[in-house]
């Protein structure tokens, strides 16, 4: 078999220019069919990676959502908590509303001249503890106290208040001053409900 090389070399002039214009010609072929198949290959690649962002978008914003949905769900978590008196049992949640009825009359100026328990009882299956207690100072700070337990115990049953004026207590041109006694209750969890009866 005779060297394509020497084939080539041996032959004429007009031939050798023909062959050379048909290997140029191969080789612009091959080579844009190569940039071609490249470039069909990028434009796939940038369909892909568009897909992937695309995808990408909808799983962060799943993810958001789930995010949204979770913080609501906590809120939700705190507003039922608020609901209901804090306590591992019906004495502990007692005490802590005591606590606060009696913070809140000092922090607004009034005496505290007595307080403690009351009765608790059931309503609607759900068991309320009360306490009770007994505050002195001026007609301002009697309402204001009152305004107070109302903003700070939004959710507490304020059953009973009775307020009179304090004997003595009234001088010309001054402030009254009240007594005033007052029954506050609030809703033990469901889990609690069971909880021992008021001693």
């Amino acid at each position: 078999m005779r060297d394509p090389l020497t084939f080539a070399m041996n032959l004429g002039a007009t031939a050798r220019r023909g062959l050379a214009v048909a290997i140029l010609s191969g080789a612009f072929l091959l080579s844009t069919g190569l940039v071609a198949l490249v470039a069909q290959y990028l434009a796939a690649q940038h369909v892909e990676i568009d897909e992937l962002r695309h995808e990408l978008g909808r799983v962060t914003s799943l993810v958001e959502r789930g995010r949204d949905l979770q913080r609501e769900a906590e809120d939700r978590g705190r507003n039922i908590e608020a609901l209901f008196l804090a306590g591992a049992d019906e004495a502990a949640a007692a005490s802590g509303l005591q606590t606060v009825v009696t913070a809140v009359a000092r922090e607004i100026g009034l005496d505290v001249i007595s307080s403690g328990r009351t009765a608790s009882f059931d309503i609607e299956g759900v068991r309320m503890v009360g306490v009770k207690v007994d505050v002195t100072g001026g007609v301002s700070a009697v309402y204001a106290y009152l305004d107070t337990l109302f903003h700070r115990l939004p959710n507490a049953d304020i059953r009973k208040i009775s307020v009179w004026r304090q004997d003595g207590g009234n001088v010309p041109g001054r402030e009254a001053v009240l007594v005033a006694q007052i029954e506050v209750f609030g809703a033990l969890p469901p889990a609690d409900s069971g909880g021992s009866e008021a001693r």
